[in-house]
């Protein structure tokens, strides 16, 4: 038997499992199914980036759906995001109301209350042709306010929002402070519109409040 020492390969090299060498202390064989760390800076913040926008992705996907829920159970609302409000208050608009008649005038004096989109109609009766229709507001908090002067055969177009023909010379858009208007008016029934809607004119205020005084006469 040889008593030569091993040669330096020999030294250098273990046997491995199936047979092979490899170097002393290289244990660079990796488990099946074990996960790796990212070896650069750059992977691991393109690792985390990836993460973060499904995170954003997640998040929107969820809020998305809570809101097409939310809408579904009010069809109102979905309408509310593409048409301008337009709610008659009725006579509920009225703070205060006093109405006078006599044998050839009729005058209605209060204080209005109107939130965004709503409106009130005041109907006034010309008991000939010739007589004079007037109104005037005071504001009373800065909004805005239109009056509009409509014949009988158009207050439902103007409610059904079909375009109605308003008396032009007798109204008046956007009022911010003080405004009137008198005309004389065929006889017949007719409607004063105090609106603070957006569908016809300048715009919803959140809140106005105003002084208003009408008459017809003659």
């Amino acid at each position: 038997m040889s008593n030569d020492p091993l040669s330096d390969s020999e030294q250098g090299s273990t046997a491995t499992d199936d047979g092979t060498n490899s170097p002393d202390g290289d244990d660079s064989e990796t488990n099946p199914g074990e996960e790796t760390e990212p070896d650069t800076d750059e992977e691991k913040d393109e690792e985390g980036g990836l993460i973060g926008r499904r995170t954003v992705l997640a998040g929107f996907l969820a809020s998305l759906v809570a809101i097409l829920s939310a809408l579904a159970l009010n069809p109102d609302a979905v309408r509310g995001f593409f048409e301008p409000t337009h709610e008659n208050a009725g006579q509920g608009a009225w703070l205060e109301r006093d109405t006078e008649e006599m044998d050839t005038e009729e005058a209605v004096t209060g204080t209005v209350r109107l939130e965004g989109g709503q409106y009130t109609a005041q109907q006034l009766w010309a008991r000939s042709a010739g007589v004079e229709l007037s109104w005037a507001v005071s504001n009373l908090n800065g909004g805005t306010v239109d009056v509009w002067v409509l014949p009988d055969d158009h207050i439902d177009r103007y409610q059904d929002e079909e375009e109605p023909r308003f008396v032009e010379e007798l109204s008046e858009s956007g009022i911010r402070s003080d405004g009137d208007a008198s005309g004389e008016v065929v006889d017949g029934d007719w409607w004063l519109v105090l609106d603070n809607s957006d569908l016809y004119g300048s715009g919803a205020d959140d809140e106005v409040e105003f002084d208003v005084e009408m008459r017809i006469r003659g």
